[in-house]
């Protein structure tokens, strides 16, 4: 064991295993008088801990930077051999890596309740320990002595009412904001008496730190003559990091902390390893978007399903016409084409009235209808909110479209066309007249109530544009066979874009029936075994039959 370590603060380190053994503390040898008093320690002197597991190795004596830990100490007849457990972190890898480029060679302890003789040390506690560049023994000062600590003699073994004080000294260096490398040295001196058999401990600690190229004074020594010196309050902006602070400075600085209203400077005050760690106290930026934040994409949207696109489509045509259900590809009926007749009759066994009656058949097919797609069956097991629902919507809505655009197409075509009377010299103008035009043939011909009718949008402007204080019972007198009236009943006017320039197209409600499958459109969902998908199809069938042509008037503009 004794020739184990060539000199104290050697250590051996296994990076395989992280761990590490070395000579911390060297017995009866004496300390390089370098910045503090030479002292040494025999064996007996140092109190360890009964559970060493307690204490961290940190790097440079930085105790918020621990690398380390102890897991046992030796006591040889050399010195306190101490074996370490290397942090499975960051730093202790980092640690690993400067070891192993030459740096932080040398084990140094950390020391604290000092009591000296002289040179010979009387007791003191290990706290810890650090791997630094040199080695508290030989070629470094040991860590935790005050350099400017004067010899303090044991009392008495015959005086147990004597003082006794005691001495912790915490000593590296630090790089301000600036890049400027500083020593700092922080001494705790605990002091206990008995006055009037009560005992009394005081504790007080002093902070120097030394100015790059000076030697740090001793705070209890009064500055040279003519020299002045920096007030030791705060509040005044001065917080020089080289005038030791008060216990009145310490409250201010808390006070500060709590109200928000402190900066880096009176913090490092306060203690100095916080000069290069003000934003210790300082409240961190939490951004919503960006590096280190929650990303757009992770976040969940607010959902509104399908956004408006117009007015949902209204069928103009279907409703004005009769309707009945599909129950047949093909629709077949007859019409009269000679309706059966009788007459006035004299009686008294005389032949009665009889006429030829003669019929034509009715035949239309109806027309299919469907629209399909394949749809990733994401949607289905994720639930896409209102997507299906969004969808057939929207076909419904196309073959809505469509079957009202047949429907007119196959009126259009069925109707009997007729011209409009020239309008010159009307004050009620063209459209007007075109209109009263057809309906006069729908009950004259058709020997039908009109119930709508349908004007080119052009000619429909004009309409509404014209002075309307004789027209509405004008025509209230020419319509109003029952209760519908162009007034406000229930006769139906409107432009509609499928009509040439200067049409009309007046009807009666009977004058043509449509044919729809009842519940149309008929919906059909199935699984796409081959893609993985869901198939859609929505399928519908339509028909129309003209009843009566003659109830069905397209009044065409009037040519000279």
């Amino acid at each position: 064991m004794n020739d184990e370590f060539t000199e104290a603060g050697d250590f051996s380190l296994d990076a395989a295993t992280r761990l590490v053994r070395g000579l911390l503390m060297p017995w009866d040898e004496v300390s390089r008088p370098s910045n503090v008093a030479p002292i040494s320690f025999a064996r007996g002197t140092l109190k360890i801990p009964r559970d060493v597991t307690v204490l961290n190795a940190n790097r440079r004596h930085d105790r918020h930077d621990p690398v380390a830990r102890f897991t046992r100490t030796i006591d040889t007849e050399r010195g306190l051999v101490a074996e370490f457990a290397i942090a499975n972190s960051d730093e202790g890898d980092t640690f690993i890596r400067e070891h192993a480029a030459g740096k932080l060679r040398k084990l140094s302890p950390e020391v604290v309740n000092i009591v000296r003789n002289g040179v010979k040390a009387v007791s003191a506690a290990l706290t810890g320990a650090g791997f630094v560049d040199e080695g508290a023994f030989k070629s470094a000062a040991l860590f935790a002595l005050n350099p400017d600590e004067t010899v303090d003699e044991a009392p008495p073994a015959d005086d147990p009412a004597a003082p006794k004080e005691t001495t912790s000294v915490i000593s590296d260096e630090f790089v301000d904001e600036a890049g400027v490398k500083h020593k700092r040295t922080i001494t705790t001196t605990t002091r206990t008496e008995t006055v009037d058999g009560v005992e009394k401990t005081t504790i007080t600690e002093k902070t120097v730190i030394e100015e790059p190229g000076t030697q740090a004074p001793n705070p209890e020594e009064e500055p040279p003559v003519g020299v002045a010196t920096a007030p030791n309050t705060l509040g005044t902006g001065d917080f020089s990091a080289a005038q030791p602070v008060t216990k009145r400075e310490a409250f201010a600085t808390f006070e500060a902390i709590r109200s928000g209203t402190f900066d880096a400077a009176q913090v490092a005050r306060l203690h100095p390893s916080f000069a290069s760690q003000a934003g210790l106290f300082a409240l961190n930026d939490v951004k919503y978007d960006g590096d280190g934040s929650v990303q757009p994409d992770e976040r969940r949207a607010q959902w509104v399903d399908e956004l408006w696109d117009g007015r949902e489509f209204v069928q103009q045509i279907i409703p004005l016409f009769s309707h009945a259900d599909l129950t047949a590809k093909t629709i077949k009926g007859f019409r009269w084409t000679n309706k059966p007749a009788g007459g006035w009759w004299a009686g008294n066994k005389n032949n009665i009235p009889s006429n030829v009656p003669t019929t034509a058949p009715a035949t239309a097919t109806a027309e299919m209808w469907a629209g399909g797609h394949d749809h990733a069956i994401e949607h289905q097991i994720f639930d896409t909110p209102g997507y299906f629902e969004s969808y057939f919507k929207a076909m419904t809505e196309s073959y809505a479209d469509d079957s009202d655009l047949k429907a007119f197409e196959n009126a259009y075509a069925g109707a009997t066309p007729i011209e409009a009377d020239n309008p010159a010299g009307l004050s009620i103008g063209a459209g007007f007249s075109a209109l009263i035009d057809g309906a006069t043939e729908v009950i004259t011909a058709g020997k039908a109530l009109p119930t709508f009718a349908l004007v080119a949008p052009a000619l429909w402007k004009s309409m509404m544009k014209t002075t309307q204080n004789n027209v509405l019972g004008y025509l209230d007198a020419a319509l109003g066979l029952e209760a519908g009236s162009l007034a406000g009943g229930g006769f139906i006017l409107r432009p509609y874009a499928g009509l040439e320039v200067g049409e009309v197209l007046v009807g009666a409600k009977e004058a043509m029936t449509v044919f729809e499958l009842p519940g149309t459109p008929i919906r059909v969902t199935a699984p796409d075994t081959v893609k993985g998908g869901i198939d859609t199809n929505v399928i519908a069938a339509f028909g129309t039959l003209v009843n009566k042509t003659t109830a069905l008037q397209l009044v065409t503009p009037y040519t000279a």
